[in-house]
């Protein structure tokens, strides 16, 4: 058990004795909040701190951790990574660089007027970078897929497109943002086109 799946166990909520059985309960407690917040999501000003509220309103029962990254947790200059469905292995922003790549990725968002009033093409491109850079962040020990999704459903729908990602396979997402570490940023940018539509009141995803 890695020291981070043993921080997992040990502050969950729920009563789970095992890492299988606390991943199993947690997978169907989150999808209740998950799927909530389709319709109620968490207002905020799509910065680091509006992140942050969205994973502690999914994992706060689940988890003592919930909303806190890993720095906060105390894992500092410690490796932190996961292996795509390639066999590679992926390592993520240092717990030490997190406020700091976290500032800069989010101010990058706001200087670009958070993606609005741009065409359908820059869009999507500028969504799937902010994707990645996001990705690459990885500041929670668990629940960065879910809670990134949510947060990109919400800044789409702001910027006036409804981006499905839940359309989208898992590992096909994780995926493309390993093959974009390699300078591969298309594949993520052909799976945003194939889910994303201008909003309109004929569309629903």
């Amino acid at each position: 058990m890695s020291i981070y799946t043993d921080k997992l166990l040990n502050s969950n909520l729920i009563g789970a004795k095992t890492t299988d059985e606390l991943f199993l309960m947690e997978r169907k407690l989150s999808q209740t909040k998950v799927l909530y917040l389709k319709q109620n999501p968490i207002k905020g000003d799509f910065d680091y701190k509006h992140l942050k509220d969205i994973h502690k309103f999914i994992f706060e029962y689940i988890y003592s951790t919930a909303g806190k990254d890993r720095a906060e947790l105390g894992f500092k200059n410690t490796p932190f990574g996961k292996y795509d469905n390639d066999g590679i292995f992926n390592t993520f922003v240092d717990g030490s660089n997190i406020r700091a790549e976290a500032k800069k990725i989010f101010d990058e968002l706001r200087e670009k007027n958070f993606l609005k009033n741009m065409d359908f093409g820059d869009f999507n491109k500028q969504a799937a970078n902010f994707f990645i850079k996001l990705n690459n962040l990885h500041p929670f020990i668990e629940g960065n897929g879910r809670t990134q999704r949510i947060f990109m459903r919400e800044l789409a729908k702001e910027a006036g497109y409804n981006l499905a990602l839940n359309k989208i396979k898992g590992a096909d997402i994780i995926n493309a943002c390993s093959y974009a570490r390699y300078g591969n940023k298309t594949d993520l940018s052909v799976l945003f086109i194939t889910v994303c539509k201008p909003i309109d009141k004929n569309t629903i995803l």
